[in-house]
């Protein structure tokens, strides 16, 4: 369970519903870039997107002093397995997150009816957060998605105060960012030797 935070601009205001026909109000306090699909809204991922902050800014706090930056997909790769393991997986580099000051967070519990994205990116405070909402546990789902989100960090995609939404992470996606992304994994998952033989498909779970 989420601690409720401090808030005293009321950006997200607990009390509305105490009070008949007044809603609650549910504002981000970051610009948000959305990846949504044709037929969904913004208010239909606004709750997905504020629940999900505030569990950044929180896990936020956690992170020790500074955060490194996330580098390229080839330096990660490198960095992953000079740790003496033989390839790229889910903990591996779930652990080089948190060794390096990445918060990352598994955020499944919403209320009903409400549309979860995929994940979400972040800055919080000088902290690069990622933010999964799929009750999904297979390794190799996880594995992409979180190394779909740290690509749009490293790639320049997200900043300081800025959070972006993935609502689905399609690998056929021929939006610049997503498929910039989508490369992102590729080159830090599987060898170099194996990039122009593998596709997207092969080596992860949509």
């Amino acid at each position: 369970m989420i601690p409720w935070p401090h808030d005293p601009a009321n950006r997200m205001d607990p009390w509305g519903c105490k009070v008949a026909d007044t809603p609650i109000v549910l504002q981000s306090d970051c610009v948000v870039c959305n990846k949504l699909k044709k037929d969904t809204s913004i208010e239909d991922v606004r709750l997905a997107e504020v629940v999900a902050l505030r569990a950044a800014r929180v896990v936020s706090r956690s992170v020790r002093g500074e955060s490194k930056s996330v580098p390229d997909a080839l330096t990660l790769r490198h960095q992953i397995l000079d740790g003496g393991v033989p390839w790229v997986g889910f903990q591996h580099l779930l652990g080089w997150c948190w060794s390096n000051g990445i918060a990352v967070m598994h955020v499944a519990e919403f209320p009903k009816a409400t549309k979860k994205p995929h994940g979400f990116a972040a800055i919080v405070d000088g902290h690069p957060v990622t933010v999964l909402c799929w009750k999904e546990h297979r390794s190799s789902w996880l594995l992409f998605h979180l190394a779909h989100e740290l690509g749009h960090i490293a790639l320049g995609h997200v900043v300081d105060g800025r959070m972006l939404v993935d609502e689905t992470i399609e690998l056929d996606s021929q939006e610049e960012d997503e498929a910039a992304a989508n490369a992102y994994v590729k080159v830090a998952q599987i060898p170099p030797s194996l990039h122009e033989t593998c596709s997207q498909s092969e080596f992860c779970v949509n």
